[in-house]
Parts: C-alpha cells; structure tokens; sequence
C-alpha cells in the first residue's frame, strides 16, 4: 500500500509541475485579441452550423456570422436544422426562423438545410457536406460550430494563412479552435459553478491547447527521422489529441479519408480526433481562442458531463469499430499504435472518474493515518497546488490575454467542493449505461441559458 501510494502522490506532483511548465510556455507564446484582417479569402471554406432548438439566438446567430460571408467571399454560411426538434404551435421551428431572416437578407452565400432523420450531431453535419457535394466539385475545407459560437476575424485569418500549407496527402493536418469561458450570466464568481467555468478554462488551455500544441512540434521535430524512428517516438512520445465539436477546421479530403463525422458513437468528436491520430493528421491549434458560453445550472453541467464522458470511456469502442473500417489495411505496427491511442484516451476516463476521490479522500486519510499532522499538512499543500494555485495562475493569464472578460475567479473552498462535484458526471454515465438509458435517443442536449 505504501508504494501505492507513494506512486499515485508522484503522479500528481508531475501532473503540478507540467502544469506550471505549461502556464508558462503559454504565456510567452500564446496570442490574445489583436486586429489582424486577411486582405484576400482564397480558401473556400464552408461554415457549418447544426442548429436544434436554438430559437432564442437563431437570428442572432446567423447575424455574427453573415459578417464573414459577405458578397465575394470564399466563404459559405451553412445551417443544418433536424427533425429531432420537434414542430408544435406554440413554439416557431428553428428552420422557420432562419428561413425567414436568411430571405430578408438575401444572402447569396447561406444555405439551409434540413435534415428529416432522428440521428444526432454527426448524421447533421454528414447530411450537409453530402449536400455540398452535390453542387461542390473542387476541394474545399469545412469549418463546424454550434449555434452560441462566436469567431473573430484573426481565427479566420489564421486558418487563412495555416491553410495554404496543406497538401493531400504529404501534409495533412485540421485546425483547431479552442474556448474561454467567462462568467454565466447570473452567477457569481465565486461558486461552484464559477470554479467549475474555470476549471474549463484550464482544461481548454492547459490540456487541449498545450497537448495538440505538443504533438505537432514532436512530429515536426520528428520529421526527418525514418519511419521506424517516428514510429517508435510517437509510440513512447505521442498524445490521444481529440476534436471539439465546435472550432473544427477540416479539408474534406481529410473527412472523407477517416469516413466523415462519425455517427456510431454518442460522442463523434473524441471518435474523429481518434481517427485523424490514428491516421497520422495532426491537428494544429489555432492560438486565437474562442468566448464560448457556459452553463447556468450545476444540474445542467452535470449533464452534460454525462454526455462528455462518453468520449474517453469509449476508447475501445472506437478501437473495434477502426478495425472494422479498415479492416483490408492493418498491420501489426499499425493495430498496435491504434491499441495504444485508446489506452491513452481511456486513461483521460479513469483519471476523470477517480482522481476527485483520490485527491480529496484516499490520499488524505492515508497520510493523516500514517503521519498525523504532517500528513495532513502535506496533503493539504497538494490539493492547494493542484487546484487553487493552479486555478489562480490560470485565472491571472486569462486576465492577461483577455482584458476586460469577467472571469471566475478561484476560491480555495468552492474549488474543492466543485471537484467533489467533478466526477458526479461520469457516475451518472456508468448508472446510465447499466440501465440501458445512454443511448442516442436519451441523449441530453444543453438547454439554452
């Protein structure tokens, strides 16, 4: 038990200290807001908007993005309504909605789509590049976000001038842009959900910014090397990178080669981000973050965690449908770094699940057990350190990189009583999946704030 112990203390001591390499690597070279405009759009790039009772910010919505569709553009405006919302009297349809402010604009450059099925996300966006397709015959890139995305033109800019490098299939990569979150409208900074908006805040910078930053300097750093070299620096070396369902820039050589958006699974951006590494696609973050909207409920960021959680815990799920979709051109090498890719994300489960429990409880009363007085000071000093201090520094570069953003502020207290409440989440997915309620026909969609 000791050394059990011993090893999982280390493991968050590491986890501490990367986590301050990472803050500070950031900080250097991380872009806040800055006025950069494109003075010519030659990618042709389709903006893709699947949209399901977004009444409330429908027009408002289409209005933040006609700005970069403008007569000339390369760019196209794409909204996919579905059939899962639901018509009745009471309340106007989505579609009907954007039907009608799209014609009084009269925008050359949007389109709406409906799609008639009952699948979710993923059937939406496949509907709609499929649509595309029929009146596209060159290449072009697709961009995906949800109907409360908010760009700015030095995302675009920056997709703009990556874009131009990509060649298929020598140089194949996506882009990716990540989110801040500022205060929920109502709520105080400092509380629960306050702690739990910053934790996000974290997770977007100091794991998915950092870590999809990460492996593209690890592969061009392993580009001249031979292919047993990259092979094995990737086996040792590389990171599980998934996809976020809003920010995706893809070229659709590159979506169709992994399939399209997946449709077997709950959750099709950890199953592409796992298709695209397995494929050797990296995925290029774009230092231009986005202000995204956070909910106004803990019961509702619980849901939601339920549904999020789907992702890492159905690593091996993705692993056996890889095999099935490629099933004519797997090799030993190949099998055994897809194997391994699902491990890693699997891990990004167990670690969600346990370590709230781990952290707060068994590692506490162990040393208190053991050390009395010393074990409780020790312990208390690494939960201060894993949380609030690192909540604190994050808070600091936000306020740094976003000025005049309110953001959550880090409170010793409400933190731990939100990562108590961290792994609730994922226990309501397990309870789920044993009642057979996990399915894509219960799957919870965030209700408007």
């Amino acid at each position: 038990m000791k050394y059990i112990m011993l090893f999982i203390t280390m493991v968050y001591i590491f986890d501490i200290l990367v986590n301050y390499i990472k803050l500070y690597i950031i900080r250097k070279r991380t872009s806040g807001e800055t006025e950069y405009d494109p003075h010519q759009k030659n990618q042709k790039l389709y903006i893709l908007i699947p949209m399901m009772d977004e009444q409330k910010i429908a027009e408002e919505t289409f209005e933040h993005f006609y700005q970069y569709v403008e007569k000339g553009s390369h760019y196209k405006l794409v909204f996919i309504t579905t059939d899962r919302e639901k018509r009745c009297h009471a309340v106007r349809h989505t579609y009907d909605i954007l039907s009608e402010v799209i014609g009084k604009y009269h925008s050359a450059n949007t389109i709406l789509y409906h799609y008639s099925g009952s699948g979710v996300m993923a059937h939406q966006l496949n509907y709609a590049v499929a649509e595309i397709d029929k009146i596209e015959k060159d290449n072009y890139w697709i961009a995906v976000y949800n109907a409360d995305s908010r760009i700015s033109r030095e995302s675009l800019a920056y997709f703009e001038e990556r874009a131009v490098g990509y060649r298929e299939p020598g140089n194949e990569f996506c882009m990716q842009q990540y989110s801040y979150f500022a205060v929920p409208r109502g709520i105080k900074e400092e509380s629960v959900l306050a702690s739990a908006a910053l934790w996000q805040n974290r997770w977007s910078i100091l794991f998915e910014y950092a870590r999809a930053k990460y492996h593209v300097e690890l592969w061009k750093g392993m580009s001249g090397c031979s292919e047993r070299i990259q092979y094995l620096g990737d086996l040792l070396f590389g990171k599980m990178n998934y996809v976020i369902g809003h920010g995706l820039f893809i070229n659709r050589g590159t979506l169709k080669k992994v399939g399209g958006f997946p449709e077997k699974t709950l959750n099709e951006d950890a199953f592409l981000g796992y298709l695209l590494c397995e494929n050797k696609v990296t995925i290029h973050p774009i230092p231009y973050f986005e202000c995204a909207e956070f909910t106004d409920a803990v019961s509702k960021y619980i849901k939601q965690q339920t549904v999020w959680f789907n992702g890492p815990f159905d690593a091996f799920v993705y692993y056996k449908l890889w095999k099935k979709m490629f099933s004519s051109d797997i090799t030993i090498g190949r099998k055994i770094r897809a194997f391994l890719l699902a491990f890693k994300l699997f891990l990004h489960a167990v670690y969600w699940l346990l370590s709230p429990v781990v952290l707060l409880v068994v590692l506490p009363v162990y040393y208190v057990g053991n050390y009395k007085i010393y074990g409780f000071a020790a312990s208390l000093l690494m939960i201060c350190l894993l949380l609030y201090v690192t909540n604190l520094l994050v808070y600091r570069l936000l306020r740094e990189k976003f000025p005049g953003v309110l953001f959550p502020r880090p409170s010793f207290f409400y933190d731990i009583l939100f990562y108590m409440v961290h792994c609730i989440g994922p226990l309501r997915n397990i309870i789920l999946r044993i009642l057979r309620k996990n399915s894509m026909e219960n799957k919870y969609k965030t209700e408007r704030n």
